[in-house]
């Protein structure tokens, strides 16, 4: 652990060091500057919350609140990197910017938007956990070739398949033969996974 402790912050030194020699390197504008700058405090954070044995996930309502004054309204790298990290954790989402023409800020897209995504097929099965026979009741979005039921143990190995006919219906698997553990029940058309379910054999 004092190993890990050593090396991440020899990494924070050199990433430290080569941000803040870009200005000796390079002739940075204004905006290039202010990133610089952005990137050099983000490091520091990082670092600090490194030393008090804290992840992304576990900042204070202040800790989070500065992060956000310190993107402000920012579109660079280390404002991206910081705006993911407080959409992800704390559900603080701003709107993604498509830059626009002239510099406007035009929406691209609401965050966390919920997109109604229309499964390919469903899967319920009755009982489960399971002992000697499971009822695979299954639904699909659309008859449009043939669909096999497909079982598989914990190791991913086929123990059985059956062919389903029609949009909807109901297979019954028999389970007497089978070891106890976890299976999968896998619905697919050719190679295409449709859905899958756990089934527990006891």
């Amino acid at each position: 652990m004092a190993y890990l402790a050593t090396f991440i912050g020899v990494l924070m030194a050199l990433a430290t060091e080569l941000i803040t020699a870009l200005p000796v390197e390079h002739n940075l504008k204004t905006p290039d500057v202010q990133e610089q700058q952005r990137m050099l405090q983000w490091i520091a954070f990082r670092q600090a919350l490194y030393n008090s044995s804290r992840t992304l996930a576990e900042l204070s309502t202040a800790e989070v609140d500065q992060l956000e004054t310190l993107i402000g309204d920012a579109q660079d790298r280390p404002a991206s990197w910081i705006a993911n990290t407080l959409c992800f954790h704390y559900d603080r989402c701003r709107p993604v910017h498509t830059g626009g023409e002239s510099g406007s800020k035009s929406l691209l897209y609401s965050p966390r938007q919920k997109v109604p995504v229309t499964p390919l097929a469903m899967l319920a099965l009755k009982p489960n956990p399971a002992d000697q026979w499971v009822a695979v009741e299954y639904k699909l979005s659309s008859t449009n070739g043939a669909a096999t039921l497909v079982l598989k143990d914990a190791v991913g190995r086929q123990v059985q398949e059956r062919v389903v006919v029609g949009e909807q219906g109901q297979v019954i698997l028999e389970l007497t033969a089978l070891a106890k553990g976890v299976y999968v029940v896998e619905l697919r058309r050719q190679e295409l996974l449709l859905a899958a379910e756990k089934l527990v054999v006891q």
